[in-house]
Formats: structure tokens, sequence, C-alpha cells
């Protein structure tokens, strides 16, 4: 799988698991409605930023596919 697919698969299944909104996601994580849809969409990636706000909201440790070096939470 790709990073994108990788990403918006796990961002959306931790938001579901710890019944958020996306809205209420993205104010824990002080981004955009827009731009947590267009990550679960696939559309974009999230940054650096974005994806250790994530981490940190949800308890989870970003890891590294050996493959190429992509961070996964």
């Amino acid at each position: 799988q790709d990073m994108r697919t990788l990403m918006k698969t796990r961002i959306k299944e931790l938001r579901q698991e710890n019944n958020y909104t996306q809205e209420i996601l993205a104010i824990k994580i002080g981004a955009n409605q827009t731009t947590l849809s267009r990550i679960e969409c696939g559309l974009t990636v999230p940054d650096a930023d974005i994806i250790i706000k994530l981490s940190d909201t949800f308890q989870v440790h970003v890891t590294l596919q050996p493959s190429d070096s992509v961070p996964v939470l």
C-alpha cells in the first residue's frame, strides 16, 4: 500500500475508535476540518507537525516503513 492509503486508513480508524468527529479531531490537533477530510480521503498527506499531533492525541507511536522510510501511525 502507498503512504496515502496507509495514512488515511489508520487516521480514520483511530478517529472512529476514539469516537471523534472530523471536526473534534481537527480542533484537538489545531488543523481545520477540510485538511483532515482531505487526509482521510487520500487527497493529501499530513505534514510532520500533524503526524506528531495525531500521535500525541491518540497516544500511538510513529514508525517508519522500512522499504521507503514513510512515517506510519
